[in-house]
């Protein structure tokens, strides 16, 4: 039996008024954005470019408000659907949660793929202006441009992984051979996102 908390448990200064005496079930049918006080925090991606977590805080009360996790939802390997948790947390840290399972036509799982690959090429430039080849990063992201854009909108590596391995540019070789972590060359680093 589905245990009905009062919405004030949350913090009744969150809600707007025609919402403070609904249940928790009831709200988490209502559009987060639409309760006040709450805010977005950062979204967490993995390095595949998926959206893992977002986490909601509350500018009137400390804590986590609520989180929604996504975890995909294979068939024969192809994703299909997204299973989306929400978590809903009360003023005493215990949590509601309630379960959906998302389904995308062909055409939405494809342009979310692209978009997931997008994300990990705008991460690699993001760590890449970080470190210490940032300036030698252009030179490497040109001479991988074609294979990894060939990747964002297909999936396949086989045009990136001629490039990576192609040992004609003695510049391209000596920068994939830099160690980025213990025992981790640039070149294993970007195979581990790029697959």
């Amino acid at each position: 039996m589905e245990t009905f908390l009062k919405i004030q448990q949350l913090n009744p200064n969150l809600l707007n008024s025609s919402m403070s005496n609904k249940t928790i079930s009831e709200l988490m049918a209502i559009d987060i954005n639409s309760l006040n006080g709450i805010n977005r925090g950062i979204a967490t991606y993995d390095n595949k470019g998926r959206k893992v977590m977002t986490e909601y805080y509350s500018d009137i009360i400390d804590g986590l408000i609520i989180r929604k996790t996504f975890t995909d939802v294979l068939e024969s390997g192809k994703l299909t659907a997204i299973h989306l948790k929400i978590e809903w947390f009360t003023n005493i840290g215990t949590a509601v949660e309630k379960n959906l399972v998302l389904k995308f036509s062909d055409f939405d799982i494809y342009k979310l793929l692209i978009k997931r690959r997008k994300n990990v090429i705008d991460y690699l430039l993001y760590q890449g202006s970080l470190s210490s080849i940032a300036n030698d990063y252009d030179t490497l992201f040109d001479h991988l441009n074609s294979g990894i854009n060939s990747w964002v909108n297909t999936g396949k590596v086989t045009k990136f992984n001629t490039l990576i391995n192609d040992t004609s540019n003695i510049e391209i070789v000596n920068l994939l051979a830099i160690e980025v972590e213990p025992s981790v060359t640039l070149k294993d680093y970007l195979i581990s996102y790029i697959n």
